[in-house]
């Protein structure tokens, strides 16, 4: 739909009527009649003129009418009017919310994004998406393999931003004394490499001689599988249950569609992740303008993250169509910037 109508494409008398009708459904979630405009706005006209051009913008496609006798409440095609033309978008006061938790070696960053989410959650009662960093290419801090039994073992690994990962791995080792000396190996292998790096350590390990070393190089497969993993796409998902009790989902049918949608958590995840882009920049995909029917009732928000002046995750956050748009905006760009400026302190 963006991109749809000019600016100029309504007078400027009916932009401040769709304006005023935007404006008010999305406070009280009510059908809004002419007088209502009339009474709350000076648009200087009277209520008369806002009728008729109320049913202008209903003819039009900016307005729809539920009921017969009921007001007027915005369309897909009023919102994108009102988003790209109408709105003032605001300035993000990064002083305007508290946050108590900050990335730390205390506070991995999965907690912290977690977090994040329920925190997003609340204040919005949508549900609230934030991707783990992508593209990071995480260095090794720590390693360390220690030897359960004959064949079995369990690998630690730390990264860069206290980031751990701890996983069991099946190799032919028979004894403590193989591990501590497959330990050794490896360490000096991958400490203070990321996973590129030590791919080429593993391809250029050539010594059959050497004892262990072909475990070394299964340790060394495993360890690069893990950093893959580390940097997949993968998100914390966090809705408040306030949700259900919005004007918006009062009828069963669109209750109905709600509960259908937070039992997709990977299309959830996957909306997040799809037409990926660079731009420092706010995106807003309302109602039909969604591709996947399941998000017809809903307006999606997505804001990029940033680390080395590169996007290396996104926030996103689905809620009804009717929404505080500049609000929602401006809390997006905070939260973006608190995780940009998190990372930053991780890994500079």
């Amino acid at each position: 739909m963006k991109g749809k109508f000019s600016d100029d494409y309504l007078s400027p008398r009916k932009k401040k009527v769709l304006w005023a009708v935007v404006e008010s459904y999305t406070q009280t979630a009510e059908p809004v009649a002419s007088r209502t405009v009339w009474k709350r706005f000076d648009l200087g006209v009277s209520p008369a003129t806002i009728r008729n051009d109320m049913a202008d913008l209903e003819e039009e496609g900016f307005l729809n009418q539920p009921h017969v006798s009921a007001g007027r409440i915005p369309s897909c095609i009023g919102y994108r009017y009102y988003v790209d033309s109408l709105m003032k978008w605001p300035k993000p006061d990064l002083n305007q919310i508290e946050f108590d938790e900050e990335f730390n070696k205390d506070n991995p960053i999965s907690d912290f994004l977690k977090k994040m989410a329920k925190q997003l959650s609340s204040k919005t009662l949508g549900i609230a998406i934030i991707s783990h960093p992508l593209l990071l290419e995480l260095t090794v801090k720590d390693f360390h393999l220690s030897y359960v039994k004959k064949g079995f073992c369990i690998v630690f690994l730390l990264l860069e931003g206290y980031v751990t990962i701890t996983y069991p791995l099946e190799i032919d080792i028979t004894s403590e004394e193989d591990a501590f000396v497959l330990n050794s190996l490896v360490k000096s292998k991958v400490i203070g490499k990321n996973r590129n790096e030590i791919n080429f350590e593993l391809n250029s390990f050539h010594d059959p001689v050497l004892q262990l070393s072909t475990q070394a190089k299964q340790v060394m497969k495993s360890i690069i599988e893990k950093l893959w993993e580390a940097t997949d796409k993968k998100a914390y998902i966090y809705y408040s249950m306030k949700m259900f009790n919005l004007p918006d989902f009062s009828d069963k049918e669109k209750f109905d569609i709600l509960v259908a949608l937070l039992e997709e958590e990977e299309k959830i995840v996957e909306k997040l992740f799809e037409d990926p882009w660079e731009k420092r920049e706010i995106k807003i995909v309302i109602g039909e303008e969604n591709e996947d029917p399941k998000f017809w009732e809903f307006t999606f928000f997505k804001i990029p993250y940033y680390y080395a002046n590169k996007v290396v995750g996104f926030i996103g956050l689905i809620s009804p169509t009717r929404v505080r748009y500049p609000y929602v905006v401006e809390l997006l760009d905070i939260y973006a910037h608190k995780i940009s400026s998190g990372l930053r302190r991780l890994f500079d």
